[in-house]
């Protein structure tokens, strides 16, 4: 066998499986940046993990006997592709639904771990609890030029997770006239470019007077904003 001939199979039964998991999992929780060599050893321990979980079926797949049990060649080939191609998938929605879903959880208590630690910066940590908790919020966005902007952040808003490129898409948009937040007429949202963010302040609904007017949309009550 040629030596590209093997680099290539060592990739796909060593790396590839260890990537498509790696990469579901950053679905849920956004990867810090690594060089290549983190992530070399990143997908191999990942492509470990999977194959740990089905190595009764490699050792079956291993016994001739057992091989010829089954039937032909297409039956091996099945299993095969289920292991290094589906397997991870399954395991990586796994791994992030438990990161995700059960950050307070039993399981990561009694084994002593911060899943909160796996959030490479704040603002995916805030934004996807956010998510997960199914929250609204008012977000005053304060810019680099000193300006402010507002608006409603909800089911239908969006937080880019891309670390190039953190911008925001608020669902309904509100100017501040100097004393309140107004909805803006007919907004159907906001975008707000992500090298313009300088800060962004996350205000929920309270008891206190409120300093939002009425909501453009009078079916969701707005958040409060205090000044």
């Amino acid at each position: 066998m040629a030596i590209d001939q093997k680099v290539a199979l060592y990739t796909l039964l060593f790396v590839v499986p260890g990537f498509i998991l790696s990469w579901i999992i950053s679905l849920f929780v956004s990867n810090r940046t690594k060089d290549v060599s983190q992530l070399l050893i990143q997908y191999l321990s990942l492509t470990s993990l999977n194959y740990a979980v089905w190595s009764w079926l490699l050792v079956l797949l291993a016994n001739k006997p057992t091989i010829w049990l089954w039937g032909h060649g297409s039956v091996i080939a099945l299993s095969v592709f289920f292991i290094m191609f589906v397997s991870p998938v399954a395991i990586g929605l796994l791994i992030g639904n438990l990161i995700v879903r059960n950050r307070k959880g039993p399981l990561w208590r009694a084994i002593g771990f911060n899943p909160n630690i796996l959030f490479p910066v704040g603002w995916d940590y805030k934004f996807n609890q956010l998510a997960q908790d199914n929250q609204a919020a008012f977000l005053k966005v304060i810019l680099t030029d000193g300006g402010v902007v507002g608006g409603a952040f909800s089911g239908r808003s969006f937080a880019s997770t891309d670390p190039a490129e953190r911008d925001l898409v608020l669902e309904e948009a509100y100017r501040y006239d100097g004393e309140r937040w107004h909805p803006v007429p007919n907004s159907a949202g906001m975008w707000v470019r992500g090298d313009r963010i300088a800060a962004v302040e996350f205000v929920f609904d309270s008891k206190e007077e409120p300093h939002v007017q009425e909501t453009a949309h009078p079916d969701r009550k707005p958040p409060v904003l205090n000044q």
